[in-house]
């Protein structure tokens, strides 16, 4: 196992995080991923992150109305506890 220091760790978070900012916004089609976890990022030999695994992926002609979609269906949690 590599040992890293929160230096490396803050540095693939940051690159992760720049993979879906361009998946979410500088794509013609935004692509939603819809299964972010750390087995799906992976590390290139210089430690850059890597997003894999699209199975889940969807292409969105519309991103704001694809999270308005989705957050519609949201419910509070304290509505859950009465």
């Amino acid at each position: 196992m590599i040992e890293m220091d929160w230096r490396v760790r803050y540095e693939i978070a940051l690159g992760a995080t720049r993979g879906l900012e361009y998946l979410h916004h500088a794509c013609e089609r935004p692509v939603i991923h819809r299964d972010v976890k750390s087995s799906n990022i992976l590390l290139e030999e210089d430690m850059k992150p890597k997003i894999v695994d699209f199975g889940l992926a969807k292409i969105v002609p519309n991103l704001k109305q694809l999270l308005n979609e989705e957050a519609s269906g949201l419910v509070e949690p304290f509505t859950l506890m009465k």
